[in-house]
């Protein structure tokens, strides 16, 4: 883990938090222990926590994602994508 990611404990996505699956092939009434979160209800995640876009050295054209839109240059790119905030 680098010295900039953080861990968090989060609700299990798979199980909605209950430690249990409630499958197709399970009788009625009958569930299986989650194996996503080990029956706990939850995980550990391990994410860097988002401080602003950083410069890409080096760049000096950037073309669209998909290849759906022109080119532009990487001030263009500056200007056009404001960067993620709260």
């Amino acid at each position: 883990m680098a010295s900039r990611d953080v861990d968090v404990d989060v609700e299990c996505r798979s199980c909605d938090a209950t430690g249990l699956y409630l499958g197709s092939a399970d009788p009625e009434g009958v569930a299986t222990v989650c194996s996503s979160c080990k029956g706990t209800g939850g995980v550990t995640i391990t994410c860097r926590p988002f401080r602003g876009r950083r410069a890409c050295e080096g760049v000096d054209g950037v073309l669209p994602s998909h290849g759906v839109g022109n080119s532009m240059t990487y001030e263009e790119f500056l200007l056009k994508y404001t960067p993620l905030t709260r």
